[in-house]
């Protein structure tokens, strides 16, 4: 510059310049001796921020299962001065969603090179808290704030669970109707089973879905057990099938009219005599809560039935899983009396009040002879001497 001048203009050559740059000029005073000045320029840049790198599709597990249990995200910015990162989070995913992230777990920054650095965050245990959630990192300093990343998503992968299904109680051919919620990640495959025996086996019922139904039941399936296992990807030599507990399926009937077996014949003698002197008859059926069984009788059998013996009504007992009833009946001693009169069971329950009764039996009671002494009679010779008994 000439003798005088008072300003130079500098141009940089390289607009994305981030480190300190000097400027220096020569001037000439009034007494023509040259002078040498110099000036320091610092150039400040906005942060840039690149994507995050990462598994985020990871195993939540007990950290004794064998599975992976930890995420770790990076991400790379830079910037003039170095600029703090900060993690944050989304449940949503939207703008203005995002708050800070675990304040305690910054993550960990290294430099990469010239006003480059990286930041590395590692969430562990990473439980299923964390399936779905958004993070995003943020780079500030002192030209701009809040300079963010592209958001990434967690998929926390989760052992299946499922809710237990609850016991029904349906008439006979009835549906019955179970359900059950599942959670996991991945969805988990369901299947639904049943036994037979109490929950010693248990046979696949083909149900793949969070409802299974049983359709036209039998009295036979009564006492049944349901259940739902649930599996997915983390369902491993660590981590078995998660079945629920067993649902327990009542199936309930009205009593079927009782059938009487037995000898419906009997010697009626003394009690001290070698013939068989009693009778025992047997009313047996179907039906479901407990059957009661009344014994009735008639000198007729289409006559008017009344309750027999009400301090002899037999002894109840059900049988057969719970479906089926018996209800013996003995008369001893059988004596003559009975002889000729009907009988008929008639049975009941909590389904049926009514009772639905058995066709009618008749006794027959055999007694021994009994005769009466003839009368000495007195005749003439030739006549004829008569005697009755």
């Amino acid at each position: 510059a000439g003798q005088g001048t008072s300003s130079i203009t500098y141009t940089s050559g390289s607009p994305g310049l981030t480190t300190p740059i000097t400027l220096s000029c020569l001037v000439t005073c009034s007494l023509g001796i040259p002078y040498q000045a110099s000036a320091s320029v610092t150039v400040y840049t906005a942060p840039s921020i690149g994507g995050i790198s990462g598994d985020t599709t990871i195993n939540a597990a007990n950290a004794d299962n064998g599975a992976d249990d930890h995420v770790t995200l990076t991400v790379g910015y830079t910037g003039n001065t170095q600029p703090s990162l900060v993690w944050m989070f989304s449940t949503t995913g939207n703008t203005g969603s995002y708050t800070l992230f675990e304040t305690n777990n910054p993550g960990t920054t290294s430099s990469t090179g010239a006003s480059a650095w990286q930041n590395q965050l590692t969430i562990t245990p990473a439980t299923g808290f964390f399936n779905g959630l958004y993070l995003e990192a943020c780079a500030s300093n002192n030209v701009v704030s809040n300079v963010c990343s592209a958001p990434v998503q967690l998929s926390v992968d989760s052992a299946p669970t499922v809710t237990n299904p609850s016991s029904t109680a349906v008439m006979v051919n009835g549906t019955a109707n179970f359900s059950t919620v599942a959670t996991g990640v991945p969805t988990p495959t369901l299947q639904w089973q049943t036994s037979a025996n109490g929950g010693s086996t248990w046979s696949n019922a083909g149900a793949t879905s969070t409802s299974f139904s049983l359709s036209g039941v039998a009295l036979t399936q009564n006492t049944e057990q349901v259940r739902v296992c649930a599996s997915n990807t983390l369902v491993n030599s660590f981590v078995t099938n998660v079945c629920s507990s067993a649902a327990v399926l009542t199936v309930q009937a009205a009593p079927s009219a009782p059938v009487i077996t037995g000898n419906q014949a009997v010697n009626a003698t003394n009690a001290g005599a070698a013939q068989d002197n009693s009778l025992t008859l047997t009313a047996s059926g179907t039906g479901y809560p407990q059957v009661n069984v009344t014994w009735m009788f008639s000198k007729t059998q289409n006559g008017s039935y009344s309750p027999f013996e009400t301090n002899n009504l037999g002894t109840a007992g059900t049988t057969n899983n719970g479906t089926s009833f018996t209800n013996a009946l003995t008369i001893t001693p059988a004596t003559g009396f009975f002889n000729g009169l009907w009988l008929e069971a008639c049975a009941s329950n909590a389904i049926n009040v009514s009772p639905v009764c058995s066709t009618p039996v008749q006794l027959t009671a055999d007694t021994k002879p009994v005769l009466t002494n003839p009368i000495s009679a007195t005749v003439l010779t030739g006549s004829t001497a008569s005697f009755s008994s």
